[in-house]
């Protein structure tokens, strides 16, 4: 994937959302001057374009766990005397 000047659409929104840059949907010389500063300050390569490096520095793809969590059974309840062991402690 590139995106760069002269690209448009909803994903340049989203990218001029990112970067604070005004949200017009076309691609131009101050949502480059933007991207260009992302790159800067998260020590990217320094192109003015949106490569799949700095699309997933935007927009990091959800982690998902390796495995399910394992449930943890509730804490028994304590048991409850008989009447026998009462007894049989006096």
């Amino acid at each position: 994937m590139l995106i760069k000047r002269g690209s448009s659409g909803a994903v340049v929104r989203q990218i001029q959302e990112r970067v604070g840059a005004l949200i017009t949907g076309v691609w131009d010389t101050a949502t480059q001057r933007k991207v260009l500063e992302f790159q800067k300050q998260n020590g990217l390569h320094q192109t003015a374009e949106v490569n799949d490096e700095t699309f997933n520095a935007l927009f990091p793809p959800k982690v998902k766990p390796k495995a399910k969590p394992k449930a943890v059974a509730p804490n028994p309840a304590p048991k409850k005397e008989t009447k026998k062991e009462v007894d049989g402690n006096k």
